[in-house]
């Protein structure tokens, strides 16, 4: 005898083969009332929702790209990592970073330029 969870498993595998949208764990009454109403015409769903929320004008498009690029930005990403960066020479507040490859942080100038040498080889290829 097949226990109720390889049933289960079986049933979800068959249902992947044939495109069906995944069926919820703990609620099979509205899984089952929803796939009686919708029945054959998951292609045509996915086709409508694709054509109004994936085709975007192309002004629509660049604003989309310029809020994704800000949310990206990587000043506004380290603002929400806790604590503050350190200096990679005397592990004071760091208050500058480099600013070719923009990945070390320094308290001041003398410490950047004592330890350009340590860091000049990772700065390369990180700039490049």
């Amino acid at each position: 005898m097949i226990s109720h969870s390889k049933l289960e498993i079986r049933f979800r595998e068959l249902l992947t083969i044939h495109c069906l949208p995944p069926m919820p764990l703990k609620i099979p009454e509205i899984w089952e009332s929803i796939h009686k109403e919708y029945k054959g015409k998951w292609k045509e769903i996915a086709n409508k929702q694709m054509n109004s929320c994936f085709s975007l004008s192309e002004n629509e498009l660049q604003n989309l790209c310029k809020k994704l690029t800000s949310s990206f930005d990587l000043e506004n990403i380290e603002a929400m990592l806790p604590g503050t960066p350190q200096c990679a020479q005397c592990k004071n507040k760091g208050l500058k970073r480099c600013s070719r490859c923009k990945n070390e942080w320094y308290c001041g100038r003398s410490c950047q330029v004592s330890h350009w040498s340590k860091h000049q080889s990772a700065c390369n290829l990180m700039a490049n």
